[in-house]
């Protein structure tokens, strides 16, 4: 399985990184459904922002969730791009923290701002990292997170600047049951 750093499936604990959107959620939810089914001691976090749809959401899916301080940097002024790119740095502590104290095997991030501290500081704690890229077009995050990932997961294969190669597996696009 790619997404097994060893082969041992038993008591794994996966943090699931992003969401914000359903675009990104949903996959998510999808992804840590199949991993339940297949291994139901899979133990699954997910992280990402305190924003009501998905806190919500992943409550009703019965998911247990932590939010982390993020802000997207794209597209503002100057003084608001300066304040969230300062936040990255609270985002890194606080999702070094959450991966040490889960016991993290594997991070996960599947798009959206949120995604880029968790992703990066489980590489910084050498923990096998993927990301899930459900576009033909990747977002700012997942294209500096493909630099650093373990493993990109794409769902078109021609999608932009993430060619098939050794690193990167053509999955499609995870939906739920």
């Amino acid at each position: 399985n790619n997404m097994e750093p060893n082969n041992q499936a038993k008591n794994r604990h996966v943090i699931i990184a992003g969401g914000k959107t359903g675009g990104h959620l949903f996959p998510g939810i999808a992804v840590a459904q199949a991993l339940m089914e297949k291994e139901p001691s899979t133990k699954i976090l997910f992280v990402g922002t305190s924003a009501p749809f998905e806190t919500d959401t992943l409550a009703r899916y019965g998911f247990a969730h932590k939010s982390i301080i993020s802000k997207p940097i794209k597209g503002k002024n100057i003084f608001a791009k300066a304040w969230s790119a300062s936040l990255v740095g609270v985002s890194l502590i606080q999702a070094l923290i959450i991966i040490i104290r889960f016991r993290a095997d594997f991070i996960l991030g599947v798009g959206g701002f949120s995604s880029f501290a968790l992703v990066a500081a489980g590489c910084m704690l050498f923990r096998r990292t993927a990301i899930q890229e459900q576009n033909a077009i990747p977002g700012m995050t997942n294209r500096m997170l493909s630099r650093i990932a373990h493993r990109i997961f794409i769902s078109f294969e021609d999608t932009k600047g993430m060619p098939l190669n050794e690193k990167t597996v053509l999955s499609g696009n995870p939906i739920r049951k």
